[in-house]
């Protein structure tokens, strides 16, 4: 795959954006601080692939190597533990909004009517009506490309969000740096999420509004009227706009009266003196239907698309793959064939190795999706002879190191550990991973059986002996079925 037939952007859920941006930072810090390099960040991804198998593309490799630099770096970093990954969450502000909404709607009747007057003209009303067919208009205009900027409130509370998401003044730099990769990625999520708690908090101020109206009423005896310093003498406009209105659900559905005539809409005025005798019920009732068509139900769509949306869109992060630093890792020389050599502690000779060990090969070369090399040889700490052993072993970039023990015998820092010594300089001579060393209990278990307490003590002896010589070690029986997995597995998952 060449630099021209790279992808430029790919998609991921959540969970698996946020590790590979997470990953990135911390390998991009370790970088500066010189804990990590190029040949380290190739070894990971081939041990990611040596985890995976075939995947259809590389790109789909990303978060699996996402989560094996993570937990390298947990190991590596200071202060990496501390880092949390959850940035801006809305919901209890959805909540808090739409609970607010809730009780200042329902307190609206109270405040804003005259006693148990009901002016139909009455400018909180109106203003709710107008205001919610105002925001359908911009969005008519925006989904169809015609409004060239952001709802102003939207676009305000998204960047008081942002700017509060990413002010961390005590912070380290990694979580500084995370969180604002992140919040730039997401944006668009966040924008949703505000949208729909805004279309969620209208619609709880409408059912507020109606809750209020109707609690209200079971105590209260409502007058239904209007009065306008503009229109007082024009009763034919007022029936008018009660028409288009009021009648928006037709009246014979609701089971109420038909609309009333012009000289019925002129006796409703509060200063004709006959408004009181008008039942209020039902123009209360188509009040509540003109929210309900006009608010509630508009207002509970735009929630159930947003929340679709949002719902698709965690599942389809796009990250650009543009930068240096994913070129990097999609190229082919991050997936090189890879080697493991095999160094098993013995008086015996390459050829007169048991045949498990010829079945570990084998079972090594088979886990690999690649042209994966595995190479057997004896070797014996005592006769001094493994520098002569390491000459002919093939060099191979950020490859795999296995030395085998027996922990039956008590390991010599003159002999054992100027063997590790040896190895482990000449593995970082030729940029091979750090040496891993397998400890075969076979005799230990044959001799003494599983479980005896010497094997414990001995295994804890050559397991302290080996980490202080900056090596990593792990126990297996031969013997058993179970040690080529165990083997496959600590060599896929190695440290480098």
């Amino acid at each position: 795959m060449n630099a021209q037939s790279l992808l430029t952007v790919a998609a991921f859920s959540e969970k698996d954006a946020k590790n590979i941006i997470y990953a990135e930072v911390l390998e991009k810090h370790a970088l500066e601080t010189k804990q990590w390099d190029a040949s380290q960040r190739d070894a990971a991804t081939r041990d990611a692939q040596g985890l995976t198998g075939n995947l259809p593309s590389k790109v789909a490799l990303l978060p699996i190597r996402a989560r094996l630099v993570i937990a390298r770096m947990h190991e590596r970093l200071k202060g990496v533990d501390n880092i949390h990954t959850k940035v801006s969450i809305t919901f209890p502000w959805t909540v808090t909004l739409a609970l607010f909404a809730l009780l200042f709607g329902a307190l609206t009747d109270y405040l804003a009517t005259d006693g148990a007057r009901i002016n139909l003209l009455a400018p909180p009303l109106l203003g709710l009506l107008l205001w919610n067919l105002a925001i359908y208009f911009l969005l008519i205009a925006k989904a169809l490309h015609l409004l060239p900027f952001e709802l102003p409130m939207r676009h305000t509370v998204t960047q008081w969000l942002v700017e509060f998401s990413t002010y961390l003044p005590k912070a380290e730099p990694i979580q500084r740096a995370f969180t604002e990769k992140w919040m730039n990625l997401v944006l668009p999520q966040y924008k949703l999420r505000i949208a729909r708690a805004f279309h969620f908090a209208a619609m709880t101020f409408a059912c507020g509004l109606l809750l209020g109206v109707a609690i209200r009423g079971i105590g209260t005896a409502y007058h239904v009227g209007w009065e306008s310093t503009w229109f007082a003498n024009q009763p034919a406009l007022i029936h008018a706009f009660f028409d288009w209105t009021y009648d928006l659900f037709p009246a014979a559905l609701l089971g109420l009266p038909d609309m009333p005539t012009v000289s019925d809409v002129a006796q409703m005025a509060f200063d004709s003196g006959a408004s009181t005798a008008i039942p209020a019920s039902p123009w209360i009732i188509r009040l509540m239907m003109l929210i309900v068509g006009v608010v509630i139900i508009p207002r509970s769509l735009l929630v159930f698309y947003d929340t679709i949306k949002l719902r698709w869109l965690s599942k389809h992060i796009a990250i650009s793959l543009k930068s240096p630093y994913y070129r990097s890792l999609l190229s082919e020389t991050a997936v090189l064939p890879q080697w493991t050599g095999i160094l098993i502690n013995t008086p015996s000779s390459d050829e007169e190795l048991p045949e498990k060990w010829h079945q570990v090969a084998n079972h090594l070369k088979q886990a690999s999706n690649s042209s994966f090399v595995v190479s057997l040889h004896a070797i014996n700490a005592w006769d001094g002879t493994i520098a002569d052993t390491l000459k002919h072993l093939p060099v191979a970039e950020q490859s795999h190191v296995l030395i085998v023990f027996d922990p039956t015998s008590t390991p010599e820092e003159e002999v054992h550990g100027q063997l590790l010594n040896d190895i482990y300089t000449w593995g970082q001579a030729h940029h091979i991973n750090t040496p891993i060393v397998g400890l075969d209990l076979s005799r230990m278990v044959t001799r003494h059986g599983e479980g005896h307490p010497l094997i414990g003590s001995r295994m804890a002896l050559w397991q302290t002996f080996v980490a202080e010589h900056h090596c990593r070690s792990f126990t297996f029986d031969i013997d058993d079925e179970k040690a080529l997995d165990t083997i496959a597995t600590q060599l896929q998952t190695s440290n480098p």
